[in-house]
């Protein structure tokens, strides 16, 4: 019985080694994962989907996408998007901004979108999906 235990404990130590040392991303479910490629070019769809519907809000705060340094993508009650960003303003001037989209789009307004620019006022804004 215990060279069974220590053959599976054994092969199961060659599998996890063989894996770390190839391109295998071992994924935690819940975890956060950083995008890019097609994953990024969705996350980028999803941003500019919410900056161009908080614009139409009270305050019409305007912004454009710049360019995009890191976007983070984690499952929770939803989905939680996360974004190191440069943003453009209604007066054309860039700004280095981090931005959370939390969508929950069962819910009415169901996406919550925070822009924290450098030397701006955070903006809270929820739009529907």
């Amino acid at each position: 019985m215990n060279k069974v235990v220590l053959v599976v404990v054994l092969a199961t130590v060659c599998v996890l080694s063989n894996a770390l040392d190839s391109d295998v991303v071992l994924k935690v479910r819940g975890g956060v994962r950083t995008l890019e490629g097609e994953d990024l070019a969705k996350a980028v769809e999803v941003l500019k989907n919410s900056l161009e519907k908080i614009a139409t809000g009270e305050d019409g705060q305007q912004y454009k996408v710049g360019k995009v340094i890191l976007a983070t993508k984690q499952p929770v009650s939803g989905t939680l998007y996360k974004f190191d960003c440069e943003l453009i303003d209604s007066n054309e001037v860039p700004k280095k901004c981090m931005v959370k989209i939390w969508s929950q789009p069962w819910l009415e307004n169901g996406i919550e979108v925070t822009v924290d620019c450098e030397q701006s006022e955070t903006l809270i804004r929820s739009h529907s999906a």
